[in-house]
């Protein structure tokens, strides 16, 4: 396996693990792959109680700057989808739902523990470690991080670890 490939999907087993507690799971249309339109590597969980909103938590990893970012799509459930289980499993059919309704982006920040100048470090590797303790670090961040993210979420959380940006994409005619 790749480096890159391999360091994508250890970091995602951990992530994805993390998360099953906050009701994450996989999402059943779209796929954990590289994608070389993007050239990054994506992966897409979503949250197995869509009754009010629909959350896909994206975790994505970009060779090429050395970074992950994971983040929170949040729609509105105005779909009338029951369970995970009601959403198309065609990754084309269901980006056509939901990409045209308006949603909300939280972007998780990783300013660290201790940040004297309040600088968002990113998730960024270093390609001279070994993947095994880079895993670790990127991780490591993401679950000290990932409280914020899940409490921005439930709406209770103002700061600058989550950043929220608004979307509406007009569908074209």
């Amino acid at each position: 396996m790749k480096p890159n490939k391999k360091l994508f999907f250890d970091v995602l087993k951990r992530v994805a693990k993390h998360c099953e507690s906050e009701g994450f799971v996989d999402h059943p249309a779209y796929g954990s792959a590289w994608e070389p339109a993007n050239q990054l590597y994506q992966a897409t969980l979503i949250r197995s109680d869509v009754s009010d909103f629909i959350d896909q938590l994206n975790v994505s990893f970009c060779p090429s700057s050395l970074a992950f970012e994971f983040e929170v799509n949040r729609s509105l459930n105005s779909f009338g989808i029951n369970s995970i289980y009601g959403i198309p499993t065609d990754a084309g059919e269901w980006t056509d739902c939901w990409l045209y309704q308006p949603f909300e982006r939280y972007i998780l920040c990783n300013y660290g523990p201790w940040n004297p100048l309040y600088m968002d470090r990113g998730f960024k590797v270093n390609k001279r470690k070994p993947p095994k303790p880079e895993t670790n670090k990127i991780c490591t961040a993401f679950e000290r991080n990932s409280t914020f993210l899940f409490e921005a979420l439930k709406g209770n959380y103002k700061g600058r670890s989550v950043r929220v940006e608004h979307h509406e994409i007009e569908r074209p005619n």
